[in-house]
């Protein structure tokens, strides 16, 4: 018998992994590399971490395992 327990999403990032992060602004796509603070779903809103400055950030998971920030 599924349940909505058994049913989950995949977690496509891991606490502490190193991911990509993609931002749009005016037209320029700017990359970078972050920390995930916490494991992470495709949708899922994800706090972050930069590498340099340890400022966390917010951004969305996409299916790719790349955190766009809006």
């Amino acid at each position: 018998m599924l349940t909505t327990r058994k049913v989950t999403p995949r977690e496509v990032i891991r606490r502490n992994q190193i991911v990509s992060v993609e931002a749009r602004v005016n037209g320029l796509l700017l990359q970078a590399r972050a920390r995930a603070l916490s494991d992470a779903c495709a949708g899922d809103v994800v706090v972050c971490e930069n590498l340099r400055s340890k400022e966390q950030f917010q951004g969305i998971v996409l299916d790719t395992g790349t955190v766009l920030v809006p």
